[in-house]
């Protein structure tokens, strides 16, 4: 008797302090299972952390696979010289000399670590004060070229050339694999706390039929009490 008692009381603190709570739980939003994954995924920090480690790796991948990508070179240089002479009779003149060069190559380091390039140079000058007829006659140079340096030593071989290829692949791979572990550990907490709170919800469910139960039993025996006399007090105290 005095357990059913005791257990009423309960049941009846725990429907007072729900609807206490009912304003609340009232203005709550509801999320299904994969709208809370989401959510916890846009927000949780770790997991965004893990995904810029992953993108990173990613690019430095990028930045090794174009690190020997062939090289362009082109330049352009211009210069003028000036100075004076005697020349054997005792006169005096000025000779300048007006020079112009260009030169366009490209490079590339093979997989062995071979530099290779092949370019062209190419110069005129302008030279001044000599003669009349060829003062201002200009002198064209050309020239092709290819050059090969091959070290033997530092530097030499394909375990050299592609090491930094492979370890950013190898850190990649690992940052990837980071990134999946920490996205399946936040999807298995979310799911764990969604459902240890959807199973709260519905035990409160259960006190609050629970509840009626009691309440319905208690005016019951009230009205077994009062009304019908088939009831007496020690009926209505065990709700």
């Amino acid at each position: 008797m005095r357990f059913r008692t005791t257990s009423a009381r309960r049941v009846v603190a725990l429907g007072a302090a729900l609807f206490a709570t009912i304003p609340a739980l009232a203005s709550a939003e509801t999320l299904t299972a994969d709208q809370a994954i989401r959510r916890a995924a846009a927000q949780n920090p770790g997991l965004k952390a893990a995904m810029l480690d992953a993108a990173a790796a990613r690019q430095a991948v990028l930045a090794e696979e174009h690190a020997r990508d062939p090289v362009f070179l082109a330049s352009v240089t211009g210069s003028y010289t000036e100075g004076a002479r005697t020349n054997a009779s005792g006169t005096s003149t000025i000779d300048s000399d007006k020079q112009l060069g260009t030169k366009a190559a490209v490079r590339y380091t093979t997989d062995i670590g071979t530099q290779l390039e092949v370019g062209t140079s190419g110069d005129v000058t302008w030279r001044g004060g000599q003669s009349a007829t060829l003062g201002n006659e200009p002198t064209y140079t050309a020239l092709a070229y290819l050059s090969a340096r091959q070290p033997l030593l530092k530097g030499a071989g394909k375990d050299a050339q592609l090491s930094g290829i492979e370890q950013a692949e190898s850190s990649a791979a690992a940052a990837e694999l980071e990134q999946k572990s920490t996205a399946s550990q936040t999807a298995l907490d979310v799911l764990s706390a969604y459902w240890e709170l959807w199973y709260a919800d519905r035990a409160v469910e259960v006190e609050e039929e629970a509840l009626k139960t009691a309440k319905k039993q208690l005016d019951d025996a009230k009205t077994r009490q009062s009304e019908l006399g088939t009831a007496s007090n020690v009926d209505v105290l065990q709700f």
